[in-house]
């Protein structure tokens, strides 16, 4: 007898749902929450207009990370997790407060083209000044150094100071020598050597001395990344303290510095603050980078206090 092909087929899939339903009885019921499942953006689309725009996945999967596939989950992820919540005990590493910007004090020959290049290049990451006036020899007793950062910090403010050393002569295989001072102390915190590269195809010699000076700004930025920001107060005029550092340095008008007085250099760690003497918060700024706090406590601060960002 033959049977025509729909009915062969309504009859085999009549068969199916039979078996299944026979089957689902000899299981125990499984409750459907549809709380427990959460809609995401599908990712095998692929450009296939054809497929499933969305899919529906386990929020329990969701919870407990990311699961097989590796991105399968990942738009839905996000949008059951909140930005910025940790889902692990491994905390984020920590941003300078508003992300305030170093006061480097750059030390060389006046006037020297690789002064003013170095210059360019730190001043994308940093507040940079200059002494204006010639430093100590590359080649000068650290003594030396430390009287001429002493004298400096007197003149222009607080803040780290670099020596750069200009090599004999701008080739390859020239080495520029940078010293990286802490001006509290004052006391040296790293030498950095960096050799000019011999010119790529089609690059100058200039060329190879800004891919020379670029590893130096790298590395300088990565070091003061790790380094505590300080600034310093210059004067106090009666409820007033005057500080070094303003809007170039990233302060705002509200933000919490902590004011402390003189320290001490511990061997092969560096500078340790001394005394802690009060706390300010910023009222406004004076000039490019400079500001002031208004506080009862002035009269406890005096000029050549240390200022840090309170924590």
């Amino acid at each position: 007898m033959n049977v025509p092909g729909k009915w062969r087929l309504l009859g085999g899939t009549s068969l199916l749902i039979a078996s299944l339903v026979i089957s689902g009885c000899n299981r125990a019921r499984v409750s459907y929450n549809p709380n427990d499942y959460v809609e995401i953006d599908n990712p095998y689309i692929e450009g296939d207009p054809s497929e499933n725009q969305k899919i529906w996945v386990p929020k329990s999967s969701l919870e407990k990370g990311v699961p097989r596939g590796g991105d399968l989950a990942r738009k839905g992820y996000d949008s059951l997790v909140p930005k910025g919540k940790a889902t692990d005990k491994t905390a984020a590493p920590a941003e300078k407060p508003d992300h305030v910007r170093h006061r480097l004090l750059l030390a060389g020959e006046t006037g020297s083209t690789l002064n003013r290049q170095l210059a360019d290049q730190l001043r994308t990451s940093f507040t940079v000044r200059t002494t204006g006036r010639p430093a100590p020899a590359t080649n000068a007793a650290e003594e030396e150094k430390i009287a001429f950062v002493s004298s400096a910090v007197s003149q222009v403010g607080g803040g780290p100071v670099l020596f750069i050393g200009a090599p004999e002569g701008i080739k390859a295989g020239a080495s520029i020598k940078a010293e990286l001072f802490d001006s509290r102390g004052p006391v040296l915190l790293r030498s950095i050597t960096v050799t000019i590269p011999a010119p790529e195809q089609d690059e100058t010699i200039e060329d190879a001395v800004q891919r020379a000076l670029s590893g130096l700004t790298g590395a300088i930025r990565d070091l003061l990344g790790r380094f505590p920001w300080y600034g310093r107060v210059i004067t106090v005029s009666g409820d007033r303290v005057y500080l070094d550092s303003g809007v170039e340095s990233g302060l705002k008008p509200g933000q919490q510095l902590i004011v402390y007085r003189g320290g001490e250099v511990v061997k092969q760690l560096g500078f340790a603050p001394g005394e802690r003497i009060t706390s300010l918060n910023i009222t406004d700024y004076v000039g490019p980078d400079g500001s002031y706090a208004v506080s009862a406590e002035a009269a406890k601060v005096k000029p050549g206090d240390f200022v840090e960002i309170a924590r």
